[in-house]
């Protein structure tokens, strides 16, 4: 049974699409960032993209490869190989292929070493600026996302405790 406080409606839109509804449509327009994120681990970079773009009815490989060289992710003979960083890179340059308008990042500076981290938050960023998209990213490293995010909320047990516009 759902508490009130944290029932999350089955019959919430997106873009005005009722999710319910029109799931897989909802889902084109989203990009899914975590360690938790299920990729084939022997596959390469490219063969992911090519089994996992069937998924989306408007996925572009020239896209992709071009966010892959871009992200300068190599193309190893797999997916294993790649670290957190460059698996991370991969995971944006999918969601861009797919032209996905909302990133949600699941702790995705976890173990992130400083100067990554920087690198990562740049990259955000500009992406953000050039392709008109949006960043909700779950964190526990919250004096990070102070500097970071233009608006910060904090949650303790399913609750809104605080919500704030930063102001950098």
């Amino acid at each position: 049974m759902f508490k009130k406080e944290t029932f999350f409606s089955l019959h919430s839109s997106y873009h005005g699409l009722n999710i319910k509804d029109n799931r897989f449509k909802c889902l084109e327009k989203i990009c899914f960032v975590s360690k938790d994120q299920q990729y084939f681990e022997e596959f390469s970079v490219e063969t992911n993209a090519k089994v996992f773009g069937t998924s989306y009815s408007n996925f572009d490989m020239d896209i992709f490869k071009s966010y892959i060289k871009e992200f300068e992710v190599p193309l190893v003979p797999s997916y294993k190989s790649l670290s957190w960083g460059q698996k991370i890179r991969f995971m944006l340059a999918f969601g861009l292929a797919h032209n996905s308008e909302l990133f949600l990042f699941d702790e995705a500076t976890a173990g992130m070493d400083v100067v990554f981290r920087k690198d990562f938050f740049r990259l955000v960023r500009e992406l953000i600026e050039k392709n008109n998209i949006s960043v909700l990213m779950v964190t526990h490293l919250d004096e990070e996302m102070k500097f970071q995010a233009d608006y910060t909320m904090v949650m303790d047990n399913g609750r809104i405790e605080e919500f704030k516009e930063n102001i950098i």
